[in-house]
């Protein structure tokens, strides 16, 4: 680890960060008042200096397009931001999407989805595949990946598996961040994991998958995508971190890969924090220098 992410590693586990924002119910209902009066983060004036953004809404939500100013871009990018379901882009986010668009030569599509508690799974769900059908009215899915960290890996996964079982054009590739894919909260994997998770707390998933699930059942395979099946979805690029409570949803994810015969590649990386490739830290950087690889050689093999 560098000496940046053990200072923010560190820096998260004094503050308590994990019990404030989703450590209970009553942590949950302040994070999303919060969240609701400051409103979602805008690119930087130092970002949109650098890239050419633009925006339109669909279906009455905010779609932001972020395209490099100097060159051609060479791919299109689908991503779809964590927050817990509950939380509104934040200028972390923002950071990792000027890295991807600059290093992967990109054209990133980031739309604000519907949150909960106002929604639900449901909602979430329909949504994914009206945004799926637009950003493929223009663009090829062939030349689209789709990505995301924490509940929006949650959502890039489901869409893919929408996708394939309504027999719509599937993206040419998944890349999924500390993704949440199952509801599963007292399985030993998960629980051991608490104690060095600096993020996220195991004792408010309950309560937030509770909220997303809204008329879902806990077994739904649209709310554990993990009880669906994997088989036919893109190649699958998965970054985890040991250290991290979501490590249990990639551990599952590899079980359940090998099983249904899935091209996964599963990325294990010790000592670092939930969706560690937001931060500004050299190993963020790192993590996208293995994405821009792992798309180049999905590149050659199609061509």
């Amino acid at each position: 680890m560098s000496w940046q992410s053990d200072g923010f590693y560190l820096g998260m586990r004094l503050i308590g960060l994990k019990r404030w924002l989703f450590g209970s119910a009553r942590a949950i209902t302040r994070t999303v008042r919060r969240d609701r009066k400051m409103g979602p983060a805008v690119p930087s004036a130092r970002m949109r200096a650098r890239f050419e953004i633009t925006t339109k809404t669909v279906d009455g939500r905010l779609v932001t397009t972020v395209a490099p100013r100097d060159r051609q871009a060479r791919r299109v990018i689908l991503y779809l931001h964590g927050g817990g379901f509950i939380m509104q882009m934040t200028p972390l986010h923002w950071g990792l999407i000027a890295r991807l668009a600059r290093r992967l030569d990109a054209v990133v599509i980031v739309p604000e989805p519907p949150l909960v508690p106002e929604h639900t799974a449901k909602d979430m769900h329909a949504w994914l595949l009206r945004i799926w059908r637009d950003v493929t009215d223009v663009h090829a899915a062939s030349a689209v990946s789709v990505m995301g960290d924490s509940s929006g890996g949650h959502l890039a996964l489901a869409l893919a598996q929408h996708a394939r079982d309504q027999r719509l054009p599937l993206p040419s590739a998944l890349v999924l961040f500390s993704p949440a894919l199952t509801g599963s909260y007292d399985d030993p994997r998960r629980t051991s994991l608490d104690r060095s998770d600096c993020m996220i707390a195991l004792s408010g998933l309950p309560e937030l998958g509770r909220l997303y699930a809204g008329d879902f059942t806990a077994d739904d395979p649209r709310l554990d995508l993990l009880a669906g099946s994997l088989a036919g979805l893109p190649p699958t690029l998965l970054f985890s971190s040991t250290r991290e409570i979501m490590h249990f949803d990639a551990l599952r994810f590899r079980e359940k890969a090998a099983q249904d015969g899935a091209d996964v590649v599963v990325v294990d990386v010790p000592g670092l924090f939930h969706v560690w490739p937001i931060f500004p830290i050299p190993e963020a950087e790192e993590t996208v220098v293995t994405v821009s690889e792992f798309l180049d050689r999905i590149d050659s093999s199609a061509s």
